[in-house]
């Protein structure tokens, strides 16, 4: 009787153990990582840490005129701005000009820019606003020695105590029913220059369009304004 029992107690475990046997054969192994290909698209792990490509600021769009108003003389009016946009150049820029006004580059061994004209360039009856850019090597970094160059020989210079916070260096003069101004600032490590050589009678009437003209002033690729408008 001890005899049966024992060899159906051997039984049933032999039983188990071929049951867990035949269990672990019927399931299916997991396949292997295949390598990844060089031309498979990236997991979410390569997805996280690849740069994202961020549209480079040029590309950014200006419509082509704005509305504003101009005052002169205490007369507000209301004037439709057309865009100047320069993309290449030392200092690109961007900014909008009254209808009255001529854009144009202007370029020489001593350095470029762009001004705006008012009125006949070719008499001295007009008036224009310039930004210069000195071409490096050039010995034109000095805001003082470069309105002395400007203003002419024996004509006194007016330090520019009330210029706006982006003007390093600034001077004016008057002489001969003209008057002007350089103003002094730093880009990109580089100098530039804001030109002002007005005919006396247009004053009043470009001085506004002038300073509109600075107003609206953007740098080139960043966005960044000359003049904080906040």
């Amino acid at each position: 009787m001890r005899f049966f029992a024992l060899a159906l107690a051997l039984a049933l475990v032999l039983a188990l153990v071929l049951a867990l046997v035949l269990a672990l054969g019927c399931a299916e192994p997991e396949p292997p990582t295949p390598p990844a290909s060089p031309d498979a698209p990236p997991g979410p792990a390569d997805t996280a840490a690849a740069a994202v490509p961020v549209p480079p600021a040029e590309s950014f769009a200006l419509p082509a005129t704005l509305t504003d108003t101009l005052v002169v003389e205490g007369d507000p009016q209301p004037v439709t701005l057309r865009l100047v946009r320069v993309d290449e150049g030392a200092l690109p820029f961007a900014t909008y000009i009254p209808e009255d006004l001529t854009p144009e580059a202007v370029a020489s061994g001593e350095g470029q820019g762009h001004r705006f004209v008012m009125g006949n360039p070719a008499d001295a009856h007009h008036a224009s606003l310039r930004l210069f850019v000195p071409a490096e090597g050039r010995g034109l970094g000095d805001p003082e020695a470069y309105a002395r160059s400007l203003a002419g020989e024996g004509v006194a210079l007016e330090p520019m105590g009330d210029a706006a916070p982006w003007v390093e260096a600034g001077y004016r003069w008057h002489a001969a029913g003209r008057f002007g101004s350089v103003r002094a600032g730093t880009r990109n490590g580089r100098r530039f220059y804001v030109v002002e050589d007005v005919q006396e009678e247009m004053g009043d009437g470009f001085g506004p369009r002038a300073a509109m003209v600075l107003d609206h002033w953007l740098w080139l690729p960043d966005g960044a304004y000359l003049i904080d408008p906040f």
